[in-house]
């Protein structure tokens, strides 16, 4: 909380707890440690803490290969790619549709003779924990200096010390959903035909155990 003025040695000793005091861009505050809250919780309680562990069970188990795409992706302003991981984890948590992501090797165009429309082959890695069925493709065509992901803003919030903070949402309007696919197990693959004859496209993958595709499992990938 903003203080209206930094307080004496004297008076922060006196003070029972555990309390913080800091300046804050040249202004004062202070604040107390959490408390671990009593057993059990209300209900609200136990959906905020089984999302947060689930959260957090799913970002332990994410390859480094996965991380690093996001790692490359563009980022809104004052925001990092572990925000955006852990945001859209807790997002799915909340909705108990967590599922592990794809690492993704290779995604491919190949145009079908006589038919006017593209294939789309996206390989991933061999995971013992990956169920591909949990996964739904959105695609666009690409082109040509269109940066992998733009960011619209979405509002301000206020935190509790007043301070107002842009939020970002990731623009996936231009997505659609994928038209029909097909699953190789053998070459770890997803056949997407798209009803486009199209060079380049790029894709993401979410959830199919909630209706959210607003929310990436994913980072972006464009087809080479």
């Amino acid at each position: 909380m903003k203080l209206k003025k930094m307080l004496s040695g004297s008076q922060i000793a006196s003070m029972r707890g555990v309390v913080d005091f800091y300046y804050w861009k040249g202004i004062p505050c202070g604040r107390s440690w959490p408390k671990k809250p009593k057993q059990p919780g209300t209900p609200a309680q136990l959906v905020t803490w089984a999302a947060f562990r689930a959260c957090a069970a799913w970002r332990r188990a994410l390859p480094a290969e996965h991380i690093e795409q996001w790692r490359t992706m563009p980022m809104p302003a004052n925001r990092v790619y572990r925000n955006i991981i852990s945001s859209h984890g807790l997002k799915f948590g909340y909705r108990n549709a967590l599922t592990q992501a794809p690492v993704i090797t290779s995604v491919v165009t190949e145009q079908e003779p006589w038919v006017p429309r593209t294939r789309v082959v996206i390989t991933h890695a061999d995971r013992s924990d990956f169920i591909p069925a949990n996964v739904t493709w959105f695609y666009t065509a690409d082109s040509q200096g269109a940066p992998l992901l733009a960011w619209n803003r979405a509002g301000i919030r206020v935190r509790r010390d007043n301070y107002a903070e842009q939020l970002y949402r990731p623009n996936l309007a231009p997505y659609a959903i994928e038209p029909g696919r097909a699953y190789d197990a053998g070459s770890r693959s997803w056949y997407l035909y798209v009803p486009l004859e199209v060079t380049s496209v790029r894709v993401y993958a979410t959830s199919n155990l909630t209706a959210a595709p607003w929310l990436m499992l994913s980072p972006v990938y464009r087809s080479t």
